[in-house]
């Protein structure tokens, strides 16, 4: 049935409760590029981020259609906000990087989910739904017809980023204020990090707009600061140096600009240079790790070494480093935390991210810990990095938690800012002082979290104990019913004999699995240690009967 739809409001609700980034406010782009292309097509868009108060619900109640956006961990409030405005009958359309990944969950909370990137698919839904027509061939949609759930293929990236128009950042809601201004060259990463959306979202391709497309952009907005929002700034040096240039030549330098990097930006000085001079004071640094091993299993393609040369020419062109880290891989104990915040000091790092290795929808190691049972919660607002939602194999969760958030709480201090003010750094004094001030936030707001955390780890490793025992059972099942197959049938007595012995040692493994997981269910924290160190002699001697069952199988007479 056709519909009027003229006002629209799309919104980008912040997570819950306190985090140490909530000072820093920033919209992502999705937002305003859609409202931007809205806009041209005639509608009257508003849009709103963070917090929606009683005051702001009751003016957005007269709207035509409401769009929100999601990450993982906003995606509760999101789905909190589309079920009140669903309740008096306007339609909502759900998207975002966690809705393209969990498309069924959205779609429990919106008429249309709109998978991937949304500036071709979410106008021309819109138009559909004008016309009173369902999206059945409508790629990236998501909806509910009849009892049926359709799931159109997720479309392919633009190929054209200059098609799109500017941002419109004069549509955020009155009284919000950027910190600074943001604009991206371009989409994708080469880099497929396991613990990343960005490759499955944007793909691996990097695609780039034209220099003089983004050029043309910033000469509209203000020059006191901006952020490149690019995951990489400097995935393509050539273009990057030609936008630098172009900045320089057109007298387009703002006052700051930062951007997220490699460390490979720092082995093209001529890049480096560019760079300095024509304005990039910050860079935000994804060295995850230093770990050797850890690096490896995030595939990030660097090595300690390579961030120590990057810190170095860093220093050398005076751009200061925001070190980002990602504490917690299967190579990560309960020390790493403190060797990182070393490592950071060492190296002078100006600011540092300690972030909790977290599972996010969609993700290679989502998945991985999935299926072995390491998750600890899914309550996603907890998905942001600052919590630990996952079993450890070095460590436990709660040691994860309290050593990422103490080496934290130490790089952020009032001595470190008091060292700042010695040194008459201002820069280096407000970020420690002002970081200190966050994390006690940030403590206080979650002084509850590490008690639930630990009954929340307990059960998870409880539930991931007893999936490793039934993997064993399995096993051995499958072993003692192929050994009871072939057993009558051999002629050869020592061979016979052995596998009578097999099939025996089967049945005692069986029946101490059978122990282990009666104990398992109601085991006190402190007893689960001993019992994995039963698993694990378990899993060594079910090793042991496969690999010699199938030598000996292998070596019978054709037909036995």
């Amino acid at each position: 049935m056709p519909r009027t739809i003229q006002r629209i409001t799309l919104i980008e609700p912040e997570p819950a409760g306190f985090h140490v980034f909530s000072h820093f406010q920033m919209p992502r782009l999705g937002l305003p590029i859609l409202g931007a292309i809205l806009k041209k097509q005639g509608c009257d868009v508003n849009i709103h981020l963070g917090a929606l108060s009683k005051k702001d619900f009751l003016r957005y109640r007269d709207t035509d259609l409401i769009g929100i956006s999601t990450t993982t961990s906003t995606a509760p409030e999101a789905y909190r906000l589309a079920d009140i405005f669903r309740s008096i009958g306007k339609p909502v359309v759900i998207g975002g990087v966690h809705a393209s990944f969990m498309r069924d969950e959205a779609l429990q909370h919106a008429d249309y989910v709109v998978a991937g990137e949304a500036e071709q698919t979410f106008p021309e839904l819109i138009r559909l739904m004008a016309e009173g027509e369902l999206p059945v061939n409508l790629s990236g949609i998501s909806f509910l017809h009849d009892g049926a759930v359709t799931h159109n293929p997720v479309p392919a990236p633009i190929a054209d980023l200059d098609s799109l128009p500017f941002p419109d950042f004069s549509l955020l809601d009155s009284g919000f204020e950027l910190f600074n201004t943001p604009i991206q060259t371009s989409r994708g990463c080469p880099y497929p990090c396991n613990f990343c959306t960005v490759t499955q979202m944007f793909g691996r391709k990097v695609r780039f707009r034209s220099v003089d497309s983004v050029l043309d952009e910033m000469s509209q907005i203000p020059k006191n600061e901006i952020f490149f929002y690019d995951d990489n700034f400097c995935a393509k040096p050539s273009f990057t140096k030609q936008l630098c240039e172009g900045i320089l030549s057109r007298g387009l330098k703002p006052r700051f600009s930062s951007a997220q990097v490699r460390v490979e930006v720092t082995r093209d000085l001529e890049l480096m240079d560019l760079l300095a001079r024509s304005g990039t004071d910050l860079v935000y640094v994804g060295f995850e790790s230093v770990n050797a091993e850890t690096l490896k299993a995030y595939d990030k393609h660097q090595t300690v070494e390579d961030i120590a040369s990057a810190m170095e020419i860093f220093r050398r062109f005076k751009i200061r480093v925001h070190g980002m880290f990602v504490i917690g891989s299967d190579y990560d104990s309960r020390h790493t935390a403190a060797e990182t915040l070393q490592f950071a000091r060492k190296y002078s790092m100006d600011t540092v991210q300690f972030m909790m290795l977290t599972p996010i929808p969609g993700t290679e190691l989502y998945q991985q810990l999935q299926e072995q049972n390491r998750i600890v919660s899914r309550d996603w607002r907890l998905y942001d990095g600052q919590h630990a939602v996952y079993l450890p194999k070095l460590m436990t969760s709660e040691e994860l938690q309290r050593t990422t958030m103490k080496a934290m709480g130490r790089f952020y201090s009032i001595k470190e800012g008091l060292r700042g003010l010695i040194g008459r750094d201002m820069y280096i004094a407000s970020r420690r002082i002002m970081g200190w001030y966050l994390i006690k936030r940030w403590q206080w707001a979650n002084r509850r979290w590490n008690a639930n955390l630990a009954s929340e780890a307990l059960n998870a490793q409880r539930l991931a104990l007893q999936h490793r025992l039934k993997e064993l059972q399995n096993q051995l099942n499958e072993i003692t019913t192929q050994v009871h197959t072939h057993l009558p049938k051999l002629e050869l007595k020592t061979i016979a004999v052995r596998f009578d012995e097999l099939y025996k040692s089967g049945e005692i493994y069986l029946k101490e699995i059978g122990r282990i997981s009666n104990e398992l269910m109601a085991a006190p924290e402190d007893d689960l240690r001993q019992i994995m160190k039963r698993i694990e002699e378990l899993r060594v001697a079910v090793a042991e009967i496969l690999n010699e069952y199938q030598a000996i199988y292998q070596s019978l007479p054709a037909g036995a």
